[in-house]
Formats: C-alpha cells, structure tokens, sequence
C-alpha cells in the first residue's frame, strides 16, 4: 500500500505523481468510481465513465465530492493499492472517526487490563 494526503482543488482532482506511477495509470485511461459509505474507491475500467488527466492527479468526480461533503480545500487521504489498480480517497473527517474509534477501544481494553 501506497499512502498520501493531498489537497482538493476546485475542480476534484488531487495532484499526487508517485501514486499515479505506481498505479500505472495513463493519460486517457478510462476510470471508474465507486462508493462506499466512508470512501471512494477508483480503478481503471474500460467502462468508466471518466479518464485519466494528461497529469499526474487522482480525480474525485463532483457526486463522489458531494457525497462524501469533500470541498475543494480539503486534505484527503489516498490509500493505493498498485497490485489492484486502485486507489481508495478518504476524507479526513473519517480518518480522524477512525483513529478515534480505535483508540477508545483500545484505551477501555487496556483500562481493563492494567486498571
């Protein structure tokens, strides 16, 4: 696995040149998205709706941004997968629910333990 977090410009697309390589993806590739309730994920697909850009940059089509209330501005977390061909956005909202969780879980768990 590939990580980074990037910003979102106003157009949906995060410039990240070292994910992009390591996906293999090429100018024109068509692309896919799909969604999840906490993210999206992005492959190549020759049914995609959308394509890769001339540069290097991971594209968050606008349904996927509104849906994941993703604004242009924000830090995302991309999560590539080079061996699948995919890459997985997640907002940092949902980074930090994450953490959150894991941490008070394991907090209560040692709590426990050692209490």
């Amino acid at each position: 696995m590939l990580y980074d977090i990037g910003r979102v410009d106003a157009s949906g697309r995060v410039a990240n040149v070292d994910i992009v390589e390591a996906l293999r993806w090429r100018p024109g590739d068509k692309l896919e998205m799909i969604l999840s309730q906490l993210a999206i994920v992005i492959r190549v697909s020759p049914d995609g709706l959308f394509s890769v850009p001339r540069r290097p940059r991971i594209i968050i089509p606008a349904k996927a941004r509104r849906r994941c209330a993703i604004r242009p501005g924000d830090q995302v977390l991309l999560a590539a997968a080079p061996e699948y061909g995919i890459v997985i956005v997640y907002p940092l909202s949902v980074v930090d629910e994450m953490i959150t969780s894991y941490h008070c879980a394991h907090s209560a768990e040692s709590w426990r333990e050692h209490g």
